[in-house]
C-alpha cells in the first residue's frame, strides 16, 4: 500500500510542473473592430497560436493574426490608431505591460493560462 502511495505522489510531482508549462495565445483582426480568438492549455506557444487563430477565423474574419503568445498571461490593447501587447505573471501585469506600449489604448482582451473562458468574442474598439 505504501508503494502505491509513493507512486501516486511521485506521479503528481512529475505531472504538475508540466501543466504549468502550458501555453496560451490571443489572435486578432484589427481591421474589423478587434475581432479576436483566444486559446489556453496548449502544449506549446505554436499550438496556442494556431488554436487562437482558428477561433478568430471562426468568427468569419479572414484577416486574423496572432498578436501574442504567453505562458502565464497575455493582453491585447488597441486604439483607433495603435495596438500593443503585453505578457506577465498576472493579468494585471500583462495589461500594464501592454498599456506601457500604448497609453491611449483600451483593453480589448486579457487572458491567463488555465482560465476557462477561451471564448470567441467581438468588440468594437474603433
Amino acid at each position: 500500500m505504501k508503494i502505491k502511495s509513493i507512486v501516486a505522489v511521485a506521479s503528481l510531482a512529475i505531472a504538475l510542473p508540466f501543466q504549468a508549462l502550458a501555453s496560451g495565445a490571443i489572435a486578432v483582426d484589427e481591421e474589423y473592430g478587434a475581432v479576436f480568438g483566444t486559446a489556453s492549455g496548449q502544449a506549446s506557444k505554436w499550438d496556442a497560436g494556431r488554436s487562437a487563430l482558428a477561433k478568430c477565423v471562426d468568427t468569419g474574419s479572414h484577416n486574423c493574426k496572432v498578436a501574442v503568445r504567453y505562458e502565464q498571461c497575455g493582453a491585447y490593447v488597441a486604439s483607433w490608431r495603435f495596438s500593443s501587447v503585453g505578457t506577465g505573471a498576472t493579468k494585471a501585469e500583462a495589461i500594464k505591460a501592454a498599456m506601457k506600449g500604448c497609453s491611449e489604448c483600451k483593453l480589448v482582451v486579457a487572458e491567463c493560462e488555465g482560465t476557462k473562458t477561451n471564448l470567441i468574442a467581438t468588440s468594437a474598439v474603433r
